[in-house]
Order: C-alpha cells, then structure tokens, then sequence
C-alpha cells in the first residue's frame, strides 16, 4: 500500500516538473543564447537530439 501511494506521488512529481512540454525553439540555430540558457535540463536536451537526428544521411566516422 504504501509502495503504491509513494509510486503514485513520484508520478505526479515528475509529470509536474521540468517534464513539462518545451517551448517551440525551432528557430535557434546558435544555442549559446540567452533563451536557450534559460531552459531545463530536459528541454535543452530534447533540442539538441531534434538538431542530431534532422540529417539521418550516413558519414565516415572520422579516425584521427
């Protein structure tokens, strides 16, 4: 019972934190500004995957 009450609250927690939907920053190229710095962790990281994953094309990996 109280696995399931703790469980619960932890939910809530997260949905309720920096979980939130992010803003649309689409049109930040350069991400050393100041409205990318005032983002959270979460969203700052679902920005910068959304720039690796739009050019899917193949490259050498580079061996120095």
């Amino acid at each position: 019972m109280k696995f399931t009450i703790s469980a619960a609250l932890l939910a809530a927690a997260i949905q309720a934190s920096d979980y939130a939907e992010c803003p649309h920053l689409e049109h930040l190229v350069d991400l050393d500004t100041p409205e990318y710095q005032a983002q959270s962790a979460y969203c700052k990281q679902q920005m910068i995957w959304r720039n690796v994953l739009k050019d899917r094309t193949p490259q050498q990996f580079f061996v120095g």
